[in-house]
């Protein structure tokens, strides 16, 4: 649309049109403009976690498209809903530069979110799991890329972009005893990597590279 603005279909099973929400999810500081679209994601209650793709934002929203809470940050990608919480890749800082913005790589950062309140509990750089496995590992390849990353654990160069997090749920923890709870699930675009890390510890015990290229959604 010519205002900016998005339009969110939901449709029954038998894929008849059910409701049309406007999605009016725009940048705070009106600095930050989508380059992607809105990401949204579906509640239980009827609500939507909905996020402009980097632009300036993370809402929650009710049934009718009501802000509850709001984040400031620029966040990017895919995210995952688990256990109560949001797990979502971004940079929520007030102190976003434009270099930030512009250099993309605000998706380096991964961040937990209490879904009802809209609390972040944790923000943590790649950096911090890179240099955590460099010794034992290294299958992040940090002496690459870490001149590069800035005072606020921003990577200022595009050579890892996280594409994605994703929560393991209690559900899928009875079948995977070995992995640690609440474990993330992480794809590195850039170095064809995708791993898995212990959110406690930050120990990646999981990883597969090279087995697949420029993966977005594992």
């Amino acid at each position: 649309n010519t205002d900016g603005n998005e339009s969110l279909f939901i449709f029954d099973q038998k894929r008849e049109l059910v409701d049309r929400i406007d999605l009016k999810v725009k940048s705070k500081s009106g600095k930050y403009k989508s380059r992607i679209g809105i990401s949204t994601k579906m509640l239980d209650d009827g609500g939507m976690i909905s996020f402009p793709n980097g632009g300036d934002g993370l809402y929650r929203l009710d049934s009718c498209g009501k802000i509850i809470w709001a984040i400031d940050g620029l966040f990017h990608h895919h995210f995952s809903i688990e256990n109560g919480k949001i797990g979502i890749l971004g940079l929520p800082s007030s102190q976003i530069t434009y270099q930030d913005h512009s250099n993309w790589n605000h998706s380096d950062i991964i961040n937990i979110i209490d879904i009802e309140t809209g609390r972040i509990e944790r923000s943590v750089s790649i950096k911090d799991i890179a240099m955590k496995n460099a010794v034992a590992k290294d299958p992040m390849f940090i002496d690459k890329w870490i001149s590069y990353v800035n005072d606020r654990g921003v990577l200022t160069r595009d050579l890892i972009h996280l594409n994605k997090l994703e929560l393991l749920s209690d559900e899928l923890s009875k079948d995977y005893p070995s992995l640690p709870k609440n474990a993330w699930l992480l794809s590195a675009r850039n170095l064809n990597l995708t791993f898995i890390v212990d959110p406690i510890t930050l120990d990646i015990v999981w990883y597969s590279h090279g087995w697949t290229q420029k993966q977005h959604d594992p």
